[in-house]
């Protein structure tokens, strides 16, 4: 069942067409929609309180990008809009340009489903105000031999932290279980152990936006470990931002903030 009280807008881009990405969302259990122009992101943004997240096309090659930006955020009355862009990785001149407009999410081509559920339900979280966690977390898709109570559970990793990791499953254990696991980084095996702290299974409490599994807490790593996992976890987590070499440490002009408003009167 999907949730309502959040909602993703993509805007379409000159060459980059979210319609796919719109529809990957919504099999996700994400509550999607599009926007085909600016102006539509505009009114959309300023008439559904429910819009939590924009997702930007990465050819978005736009001048007025910060002002674009701005406005959004201006429509957005109330609520901390939170940015994804999304689409091939585009040069650095237009890297700037969104940096400048202080947007810092990526998601470029080619991502599978489970980096594209973690990217949005991160830029959920910022438009939520969620608290930030203890330890970055990644998305990370590799094999894992996860063994509880004498028994093997097939196991892939989702998500990764120097803390612990998200284990996708359909067979999870209950909270406190204790848990040994052989994590596949390539080019090294790591050999965890850990326990149960959630659990997201069939039922009622089952968090859509997130596969079936079970989170699991370290309690002792191989040696080595701990270096592996950090390495994965800050390299992932950097292909997840934008980098600009260069860009200036001033922000975009301060646009007129009652424009999207006279785009409404003229409905």
């Amino acid at each position: 069942m999907k949730r309502t009280d959040q909602r993703v807008l993509l805007l379409d881009g000159f060459d980059v067409s979210t319609e796919a990405v719109t529809e990957r969302l919504r099999a996700l259990d994400f509550d999607a929609m599009r926007a085909k122009t600016p102006d539509e992101a505009l009114l959309l943004a300023a008439e559904d309180a429910a819009v939590a997240v924009v997702l930007l096309p990465s050819d978005l090659l736009d001048p007025d990008l910060g002002r674009l930006v701005h406005l959004l955020r201006c429509a957005a009355t109330g609520r901390r809009l939170a940015f994804l862009v999304v689409g091939p990785r585009p040069g650095v001149e237009a890297r700037c340009g969104f940096r400048k407009a202080d947007v810092e999410l990526a998601l470029w081509e080619p991502f599978d489903d489970a980096t594209l559920r973690f990217q949005t339900n991160r830029a959920l979280a910022i438009g939520g105000q969620q608290h930030p966690r203890r330890s970055l977390r990644v998305p990370c898709s590799a094999p894992v031999r996860a063994h509880a109570g004498g028994r093997e559970k097939p196991s892939r990793l989702y998500t990764l932290s120097e803390a612990g990791a998200y284990l996708e499953t359909g067979r999870a254990s209950m909270r406190g279980t204790e848990v040994f696991l052989d994590l596949q980084l390539a080019p090294s095996l790591v050999q965890a152990e850990g326990r149960v702290t959630t659990t997201n299974v069939p039922g009622n409490l089952r968090n859509p936006r997130l596969p079936l599994g079970i989170a699991v807490e370290f309690t002792r790593l191989s040696e080595g470990g701990e270096d592996a996992i950090r390495e994965v976890v800050q390299e992932t987590a950097r292909s997840l931002r934008i980098h600009a070499d260069g860009h200036g440490p001033d922000g975009p002009e301060e646009p007129d903030a009652g424009w999207w408003r006279r785009l409404l009167r003229r409905r």
